[in-house]
């Protein structure tokens, strides 16, 4: 594969998280500015939608593909990404790392938590899917609070946890002093909590499930609406990205084309043979 693909650029990756976050802002002021509530729950999927994308991009920092400046990687991917996501760059970096290192086997700790649950379990029904959607809303509730939260704070160091402690803390402060609290928790927690555990899993299904082939990862070719809602920044490329996981996001389709694949599907919801829906009903 060509060194060209693997190059990093802090400019790229900058420009697109200032528009992700540009849009989030701009959609909470056009909520506010009009306060109708039709458009405030448009406003909160477009949110939920460019969650979806700040956490594809963290992904990214946990690949430390952000700067190739290790302390910078980090500290742009807590400060802008993983905090408000509620997400840690350390603990998940190591979690993620053995995710590649023993894909679906029982050394994978997606796959070991994910083999024997129903809901990772294919082929489903429609309602059984529709259902497990709806199940991951309470599952991402509960495991923020529990095993997200308990097992990150073990794992990182008391100079990490007080960091966290800290921006929390400035957070809350600016919040409350400029009367902010309440739209913080409809236009960022609400999205966060109950739309995009949706957005997530259906995209952690695509990426490695239901597969009727020997491969256990797929490239997606998505459609336009589901590059905006569930496939942003290349995503869909997750084939490649196992192949090549040191190529940051905005190189993976040049790495698609240059490389060809053997798992390639055409949409996410579509009901033709390849598409990811199809797979998961079992067609």
């Amino acid at each position: 594969m060509a060194n060209l693909f693997y190059k990093i650029s802090f400019y790229k990756f900058v420009r697109v998280l200032i528009l992700d976050w540009l849009i989030i802002f701009s959609s909470i002021y056009l909520a506010e500015k009009y306060n109708h509530i039709l458009l405030t729950l448009f406003i909160i999927f477009i949110i939920a939608i460019k969650q979806n994308a700040l956490g594809v991009l963290f992904h990214d920092g946990i690949h430390n593909l952000i700067h190739p400046n290790r302390k910078i990687n980090d500290t742009i991917c807590d400060l802008t990404l993983g905090l408000p996501l509620f997400l840690s760059t350390f603990y998940h970096r190591s979690y993620h790392q053995q995710h590649h290192d023993h894909l679906m086997t029982d050394l994978d700790p997606d796959w070991h938590y994910k083999k024997d649950n129903s809901f990772w379990v294919f082929p489903q029904t429609r309602l059984k899917i529709m259902w497990s959607l709806l199940n991951s809303v309470y599952l991402n509730l509960t495991f923020i609070f529990t095993n997200r939260v308990r097992f990150t704070w073990k794992k990182i160091s008391t100079l990490q946890k007080a960091k966290i402690i800290l921006c929390y803390f400035c957070l809350f402060i600016f919040l409350h002093h400029n009367s902010l609290i309440h739209l913080f928790l409809l236009y960022w927690m609400c999205p966060l909590f109950l739309l995009w555990p949706m957005l997530n899993r259906y995209r952690g299904w695509s990426e490695h499930f239901g597969i009727n082939t020997n491969l256990n990862t797929r490239d997606v070719i998505p459609i336009w609406w589901e590059r905006l809602i569930i496939a942003p920044h290349n995503v869909g490329y997750h084939f490649t990205h196992h192949t090549y996981p040191n190529i940051p996001f905005y190189n993976l389709n040049k790495a698609y084309e240059a490389m060809g694949t053997e798992s390639i599907y055409t949409s996410y919801f579509g009901f033709k043979k390849n598409s990811v829906l199809s797979n998961l009903l079992g067609r």
